[in-house]
């Protein structure tokens, strides 16, 4: 197994092909009215250091130790590259900082 790290996040590679990336950081967010509910659109959250050979599995969340505006995820936008973007959603108006945890499994070769 290599391990393979940018600021974003690390991917442990493993010999038989499966690779996971892990990854969480707080970003700053403002949200809109959509609806009748408040929205905000992160964009490229998470760039994985090494590409997978297709699209992984991921799985995104708000990050409990870092919930100073605690919402939902409700939409998730992804590539071999990155995460293009996560949609955030909650019942009033929220900006400031948001904790992101995303791990994405897949096949590195």
């Amino acid at each position: 197994m290599t391990i393979e790290s940018n600021n974003d996040g690390s991917c442990l590679k493993f010999d038989n092909g499966i690779m996971i990336f892990y990854g969480n950081k707080g970003l700053n967010v403002t949200s809109t009215l959509s609806g009748s509910n408040y929205r905000a659109t992160v964009n490229f959250p998470f760039v994985f250091p090494v590409a997978f050979i297709e699209s992984p599995t991921a799985i995104i969340q708000t990050a409990s130790d870092r919930d100073y505006n605690y919402c939902r995820v409700i939409g998730v936008l992804r590539n071999a590259n990155n995460i293009q973007s996560v949609v955030l959603e909650r019942t009033t108006e929220f900006s400031g900082d948001v904790g992101l945890q995303c791990i994405a499994i897949g096949h590195w070769k």
